[in-house]
């Protein structure tokens, strides 16, 4: 399957806290999004993956340095002029943000702010902007969505605002959808609505979505491919069955043994410490001050992103950047893919 998203070797720096060099918060990610599928990046906080996301439309300000490719359609989006990128974002590559109360404008209402982008990518006249703003409510699933249109953000509960905020995202139709934590703050139910939305959004419109979480529940509802991050870096890429079934990386493995499990009870495992801060990595594998499986060696040199052997496959469609990789025997099956979380 072509890959409409290719991320090759990015990296994100931010000046260090004393003043001298740099620290990279995301380091030689590389992931890709086939066309209509919807791929998972999901990891702790701190762990790099909302610089990831926003480094894919340059929405870090300077002193963020980005260094390595996003192509899309055949451009590196990194080296376009900032003219051709204001006809990717929002047009062809949309996002939505974590926070929807900081991310509408509070002063305008919310059928303004989805008429406004209709107006800027589509040059439509107000009325038709306007009008597509009201069916993007609709589409949506926001009752009575010419009223709805005339009200400020304050006005509309969260889960409202979330769907706004992705109404506004899909205004034009785009290629590809960049979810950043799109269910963050709401109740189970809201966020069982708003996934389901996006579900059904990206069948009707038949297009891709990169989805930024750290909850493995929504991961399992949702997605096709997930990559997992840890401390700036790719540990694990595989099928969202694969990832479920036979996690091969311990960082993995303790995400998934730290959720509850419907399929009958087992105690839950915290994962020791914390995401380390960029650069302060221990030596060697960046998990390695966590980790229950470390060897000596984890500490020499950082393992690189790699097939893990599976006689079944060959290991070609699950790669983990482990040395020593959890044995599938040793698995039980921690949680099941797709199971209610």
């Amino acid at each position: 399957m072509p890959a409409l998203l290719e991320i090759v070797d990015l990296a994100v720096s931010f000046p260090a806290s004393d003043g001298h060099g740099l620290v990279r918060a995301a380091d030689g990610v590389s992931l890709e999004v086939p066309a209509g599928t919807t791929v998972g990046l999901v990891g702790e906080s701190g762990s790099g993956k909302t610089v990831t996301a926003l480094s894919i439309l340059r929405l870090l300000d300077p002193p963020a340095q980005v260094t390595g490719a996003v192509r899309f359609a055949g451009k590196n989006l990194l080296e376009l002029p900032e003219r051709e990128l204001r006809a990717v974002r929002g047009n062809r590559i949309a996002m939505v943000f974590q926070d929807p109360m900081t991310s509408l404008n509070p002063v305008l209402t919310v059928g303004e702010q989805i008429a406004e982008v209709v107006r800027l990518h589509e040059k439509r006249p107000r009325r038709a902007a306007w009008a597509r703003a009201v069916e993007m409510l609709d589409t949506v699933g926001i009752s009575s969505p010419a009223e709805r249109a005339r009200a400020y953000p304050h006005e509309l509960s969260g889960g409202m605002r979330q769907r706004v905020m992705i109404g506004m995202a899909l205004a034009c139709k785009p290629d590809l959808l960049v979810a950043d934590e799109p269910t963050t703050a709401l109740d189970v139910t809201i966020q069982a609505q708003i996934l389901e939305l996006l579900r059904r959004l990206r069948a009707d419109m038949g297009m891709s979505v990169l989805l930024i979480t750290h909850d493995l529940g929504v991961v399992a509802e949702t997605c096709d491919l997930v990559n997992v991050m840890y401390a700036g870096r790719i540990v694990e890429r595989a099928p969202v069955a694969r990832i479920f079934a036979t996690p091969r990386h311990p960082y993995t493995l303790g995400l998934l043994s730290s959720m509850p499990d419907f399929a009958g009870p087992r105690r839950l495992r915290a994962i020791p410490g914390a995401v380390p801060l960029p650069g302060k990595h221990p030596p060697g594998c960046r998990f390695a001050d966590r980790c229950e499986r470390v060897l000596d060696r984890c500490r020499l040199s950082e393992p690189a992103l790699e097939p893990v052997p599976d006689p079944a496959d060959g290991g070609l469609v699950h790669l983990a950047r482990c040395i020593n990789p959890v044995p599938k025997e040793a698995l039980s099956g921690p949680v099941s893919a797709g199971a209610p979380l």
